[in-house]
C-alpha cells in the first residue's frame, strides 16, 4: 500500500493506493494543522485500523471526531468518490471551514432558471427561486481546476427539465396554469404546478447528493499536487 501526500492550498493532504483491496475503499485525508509527517503518520495509522477491523468499526459516514491534541477543530468522515479519480473513499475533512475556503454556487443556475419553460412558469407562481437555500450547495474552489461550469452537467439539468415539460400531465398542467395566471387567480395556477416544482425539489436534493458524493461533478476537478 502506498500513501501520496499532496497540497491543496495551504494544506497537506494523502491518499492511499492499495488500500481498497483489503477495505474495499481508499482514504483521501485532508486536514488542516498537520505536517507532511504527521499527515502521513495519521493516514498509516487509519489505514492499520481499517485492515485490521473494517469499514464499519467505528468510522462511519457522516460522523464527527472532535478536536485532539494535534488538531484544534473537528474532522468529518465522508464515504464518497474521490476527487482524484481513485475510487470510492473514506474521506476526512476539517470542519468548519476555518480559512473561509468555501464558496456558494447555485446547483440549477440561474441561466437555466431564467430560459426553461417550466421553472420560469414557476418563478412566477413562486415555486421556485434559484437564490434560495435549497439551490445552493458549499465547495473548495481550490479543488477544482477552474469555476468555469461543465457543459455536460448543465446539459444533463436541461435534459432532466425538458423530460418532465414533456409529459401530458405538465402539458395539461401548464395550459390550465396559464389560462389561470392571465385571469389573474394565480393561487390556482400555483395549485396546478405544484407537483412539478416538487418534482424540481427532488432534482435538486439528488443533485446535491451527487455533488458532495462526488458522484457528479459542476467543474473540472483539480489533479493533485505535490507538497
Amino acid at each position: 500500500m502506498e500513501i501520496v501526500p499532496f497540497r491543496c492550498g495551504e494544506s497537506v493532504g494523502a491518499y492511499t493506493v492499495g488500500l481498497s483491496a483489503f477495505t474495499g475503499r481508499e482514504i483521501e485525508f485532508e486536514v488542516d494543522g498537520l505536517e507532511e509527517r504527521a499527515v502521513t503518520v495519521r493516514v498509516a495509522q487509519l489505514s492499520s485500523y481499517l485492515i485490521a477491523n473494517g469499514l464499519d468499526a467505528g468510522i462511519k459516514s457522516g460522523a464527527v471526531f472532535e478536536a485532539d491534541s494535534e488538531i484544534d477543530h473537528r474532522v468529518a468522515v465522508l464515504h464518497r468518490n474521490s476527487r482524484f479519480n481513485i475510487g470510492p473513499v473514506i474521506s476526512f475533512s476539517s470542519v468548519p471551514d476555518r480559512f473561509g475556503r468555501l464558496k456558494t454556487y447555485e446547483i440549477i443556475p440561474g441561466s437555466i432558471a431564467r430560459n426553461h419553460p417550466l421553472l420560469v412558469m414557476l418563478s412566477k407562481v413562486g415555486l421556485f427561486d434559484p437564490a434560495k437555500s435549497e439551490n445552493q450547495i458549499k465547495l473548495r474552489p481550490d479543488h477544482y481546476v477552474s469555476e468555469v461550469r461543465l457543459e455536460s452537467y448543465d446539459g444533463a439539468i436541461s435534459g432532466a427539465l425538458s423530460n418532465l415539460l414533456a409529459t401530458d400531465a405538465h402539458i395539461e398542467a401548464d395550459a390550465k396554469a396559464r389560462r389561470a395566471l392571465a385571469s389573474g387567480d394565480i393561487q390556482s395556477a400555483k395549485l396546478l404546478l405544484r407537483p412539478f416544482a416538487e418534482e424540481v425539489d427532488v432534482l435538486q436534493s439528488a443533485l446535491k447528493l451527487g455533488l458532495t458524493l462526488r458522484d457528479a461533478f459542476m467543474f473540472l476537478p483539480a489533479p493533485p499536487r505535490s507538497p
